[in-house]
């Protein structure tokens, strides 16, 4: 059974990490196209890792809550 999941979890691992990892390289078009100085595009990074750093804590507990299997299929 557990042979059955290990693509979804390779993919949710793979998604998490891409979702992760997309936006800093994003950061020189994103900059460009809404004309936005260093400054300004280090506060939007900041708040996108505050965000992303802070959704952990209740994904951890709807995992406890809920299961894995949900929560990987959410």
């Amino acid at each position: 059974m557990m042979t059955g999941m290990l693509p979804l979890f390779v993919l949710a691992h793979f998604s998490h990490h891409f979702t992760a990892a997309i936006f800093q390289p994003l950061t020189p078009f994103i900059r460009d196209e809404f004309s936005l100085n260093y400054q300004q595009m280090g506060w939007i990074m900041s708040a996108h890792n505050i965000a992303y750093g802070a959704s952990h804590l209740p994904a951890g507990w709807l995992t406890d809550r809920l299961g894995p299997r949900i929560m990987i299929m959410l």
